[in-house]
């Protein structure tokens, strides 16, 4: 069974939508963190941080790949057309990516040193 883009758009947002409250409200608190983290930081520390989120993120990414199927109930044998794997990739990505996003100014947060806080 193939599916098309739009439909694979409508599962995906079904998936979503009982968490967008949640969604809303954890983009107020990375707003606040980024403001915060990036006022006082300095470059080297933002550099290093950033490769480390990058880590993290390839490691989400691979994992969002083997869990993603299972939120809506499918297996890796159901995928079954090249919009299967490009949209599996895509959501894959898209999450690696946000993972990224959020750990970074978390990690600029927790990595600063006492002198670099006041």
């Amino acid at each position: 069974m193939s599916f098309s883009l739009i439909g694979i758009f409508a599962v995906i947002l079904e998936v979503v939508r009982p968490y967008l409250g949640l969604i809303g409200l954890l983009a107020i608190i990375e707003l606040g963190l980024v403001i915060l983290a990036f006022r006082k930081g300095n470059k080297q520390q933002c550099s290093l941080n950033l490769k480390r989120a990058i880590g993290v993120g390839i490691v989400a990414f691979v994992v969002l790949l083997l869990i993603v199927p299972m939120l809506t109930g499918a297996r890796h044998s159901n995928l079954a057309s090249v919009i299967d794997y490009l949209a599996l990739f895509g959501v894959s990505l898209g999450g690696a990516i946000a993972v990224a996003l959020v750990i970074w100014p978390l990690l600029h947060v927790v990595t600063q040193s006492p002198a670099q806080t006041k």
